[in-house]
């Protein structure tokens, strides 16, 4: 028997033996009470013939009747080929790998390459999860979709005026709330708005079971379609339950660690409009990032604001203004897409934290503290004047200055 072919993926295995033209897949590996246990399918790569010969049947994997007995059915079936060296190597193999687990690294290694820290920077960190919460309709998904064409179409900032610098790479979209025509259509507009003449090549997959019950499915996707990053849209569907259930969280965030590469998760707020869902979405994330929109007369304004980053300090406000075009049937034909300031439209400005509003209105000079908050309130009439009071105060010395006339000031005006 030659030397099979290796290919690993996230709790999946694939031997090729190219001189018996078989290939042998070991997948949804599981702890038993003994032993490992796994479903064992066995794929002729014979051309002209049919691929599939047996399988799948779960097997003990270290059980010598259930090894013999998968084994025997085989050679029955297909007698003209020697099995057993090639399915042994197979199995052991799995098992040794799967126990081993991640190998030990050491910091003090050198890297053979330059790490690479962002799939989009600064946004999208490389093998790590972020999350992008909003409310619907605010335009999360047509974000997503942004991202992902950028990444896909290796669009540089000098082509989009965008500010965002991606590493090319395959995106694989996992939809659990639309459908491909609606993907579609954004992404197609998205790349004629940008000016491309090749139709955007974004991997879709619809879903509808938890990612955590797919994980090998989609661990397959990524290994035959080199897929570099991934999208879930949204949470609340991937983990199949309530977001607030800790162990629901917990599998999800496994399962995406498990799929190895980096990952953009889309996620709704609650009734009262905050952040939904058990602490450990927060935790697990990366980076988080809020989204408040306005939908105008000359298009959706965006806003995001960066609630968490592991990598570094919090990131500045980004603002967004995406144009769309119909044409006479009242398809989408045209998404143009600019950057702009946060502050521009004031329900986009309302992600602003309370003391970035404070000096963004003592921009045009000081102010006294009643001023500040009756312009303040003009804009959110929910702010306290006991908030203002206490951001003011907090903010001496790093933010703020206080002057011998009681007015304030920004510490370093702009």
């Amino acid at each position: 028997m030659s030397e099979p072919l290796e290919e690993l993926g996230s709790n999946l295995y694939r031997y090729t033996c190219d001189e018996e033209q078989v290939r042998i897949i070991i997948s949804r590996l599981r702890n038993g009470r003994d032993a490992p246990t796994a479903e064992v399918i066995v794929e002729s790569t014979a051309p002209g013939l049919p691929s599939h010969l047996l399988g799948p049947d779960r097997l003990n994997l270290e059980s010598p009747q259930t090894k013999s007995a998968f084994l025997r059915r085989l050679s029955e079936r297909y007698p003209q080929r020697d099995w057993f060296p090639l399915f042994e190597h197979a199995i052991s193999k799995t098992v040794l790998l799967h126990r081993r687990g991640a190998p030990l690294r050491r910091t003090n290694e050198e890297f053979v390459n330059d790490p690479l820290f962002y799939r989009l920077s600064p946004l999208l960190l490389e093998k790590l999860p972020t999350v992008l919460w909003g409310p619907g309709g605010g335009g999360k998904s047509t974000l997503a979709v942004l991202f992902s064409l950028l990444i896909s179409e290796a669009l540089p900032p000098a082509q989009t005026s965008l500010n965002l610098d991606p590493e090319p790479g395959a995106v694989l979209y996992l939809d659990y709330e639309t459908d491909f025509n609606e993907i579609h259509e954004r992404a197609l507009a998205l790349a004629v708005g940008f000016g491309l003449e090749n139709k955007p090549d974004i991997h879709y997959q619809e879903m509808s079971e938890p990612l955590a019950d797919k994980v090998e499915d989609v661990a397959a996707l990524i290994l035959d379609n080199h897929i570099h990053y991934i999208v879930v849209d949204s949470l609340g569907l991937a983990v199949g339950g309530n977001p607030e259930e800790s162990g629901l969280i917990t599998d999800y965030f496994r399962a995406l660690r498990v799929l190895g590469v980096g990952s953009l998760t889309i996620h709704h707020p609650n009734r009262e409009g905050k952040y939904y869902g058990n602490v450990y979405i927060h935790n697990s994330a990366s980076a988080v990032y809020e989204l408040t929109s306005s939908q105008e007369l000359d298009g959706l304004h965006i806003g995001l604001f960066s609630r968490k980053r592991n990598r570094g300090k919090l990131l500045a406000n980004m603002g967004f203004h995406l144009q769309y075009q119909e044409n006479e049937r009242g398809a989408l034909q045209t998404i143009k897409v600019n950057r702009e300031d946060v502050r521009t439209v004031a329900a986009v400005a309302a992600g602003l934290s309370l003391r970035q509003r404070i000096a963004d209105f003592l921009r045009t000079g000081k102010a006294a503290s009643p001023d500040i908050i009756t312009a303040l309130k003009i804009g959110d009439p929910e702010i306290k004047e006991n908030s203002v009071w206490k951001t003011l105060d907090r903010g001496v010395g790093t933010s703020f200055v206080q002057f011998e006339s009681g007015e304030w000031g920004n510490l370093y005006p702009s």
